[in-house]
């Protein structure tokens, strides 16, 4: 009888440690859902693949519950809406405020904001090394070089106009009009060039179109300080504005005149060290000429 109920005890204290150690587990997991659930966000998402360069619309983003550490997501869908697209996006990819652009980046979105000065022309490239060998991207700075032979002596003039030395890139399109680069459609060789111009530098491109050999010469790429120079630079051209930078030459010559300044200046410190030597000598041997005449 003793063992039968140290035997039941035994069992009883097992079975308590037992459930003891699963409403611990129990209350652990509790904890962790509830803690999971309250972390809970609702992140823009992409509803379909979308394109540099695009126009981001209502149905283009949707909601997405996501738990854990959503720092960078955006979480509003009025933050993303109207807004343009900085890289290319796969359905169900997660939006940040780095793939996106308040403004247009190129090709037909570019043109819904042009400025009330602005306006927009595309030229053929004629031949692949004429347009940089396919290589020219939307925000590049081009200058346009222009070949014609319509002159008395029949021989070729090369130049380029001081209205067309810096030139923004708009898009580069293929023969079917498709930016290159924006599509699985596009070819990898464009055919036209879009470029971001005024009233007059659209009718120099349009005259020489088709009287000169067009080149595209690439003079900057990326987005920065530079490129706005630049472009300012040449609008002053237009305007017939005083540049305020000095020019390579005005440069050269002011470090050539303060290098000859500073050789002059050694020089005359030079001669009088020399002097000053020899005056002393003189004084000296005079000296010792006396003492021996004595």
């Amino acid at each position: 009888m003793k063992e039968k109920l140290r035997k039941f005890t035994k069992n009883k204290m097992v079975v308590g440690i037992f459930c003891i150690v699963l409403a611990l587990i129990t209350s652990i997991l509790l904890m962790n859902t509830k803690s999971a659930g309250s972390n809970v966000k609702n992140i823009v998402v992409t509803t379909k693949n979308i394109d540099i360069g695009d126009k981001i619309t209502d149905e283009m983003v949707t909601y997405k519950k996501l738990s854990g550490d959503t720092k960078g997501l955006i979480t509003n869908k009025e933050d993303v809406v109207g807004k343009y697209a900085n890289v290319s996006m796969v359905a169900n990819d997660y939006i940040t405020n780095e793939k996106l652009s308040q403004e247009a980046i190129y090709g037909s979105a570019y043109l819904e904001n042009l400025d009330v000065d602005d306006r927009a022309i595309s030229v053929s490239i004629t031949s692949n090394a004429k347009g940089l060998s396919g290589k020219l991207e939307s925000g590049d700075i081009v200058s346009v070089i222009l070949s014609s032979t319509e002159n008395e002596e029949e021989k070729k003039e090369t130049y380029i106009p001081s209205e067309l030395r810096y030139v923004e890139i708009i898009s580069v399109s293929d023969t079917s009009g498709y930016d290159v680069g924006s599509s699985e459609e596009a070819k990898k060789i464009g055919s036209t060039v879009t470029l971001l111009v005024t009233e007059e530098q659209g009718l120099i491109l349009a005259n020489a179109e088709g009287l000169n050999d067009i080149h595209f010469q690439l003079v900057h790429r990326g987005n920065d300080e530079r490129k706005q120079k630049l472009l300012d630079e040449q609008r002053k051209i237009i305007k017939g504005e005083p540049l305020e930078e000095t020019t390579n030459t005005e440069q050269d010559t002011e470090n050539t005149t303060q290098n000859n300044d500073t050789i002059t200046q050694v020089g005359t410190e030079k001669q009088t060290e020399v002097s000053n030597q020899e005056t002393t000598e003189q004084k000296e041997n005079s000296t010792q000429t006396t003492t021996k005449v004595q």
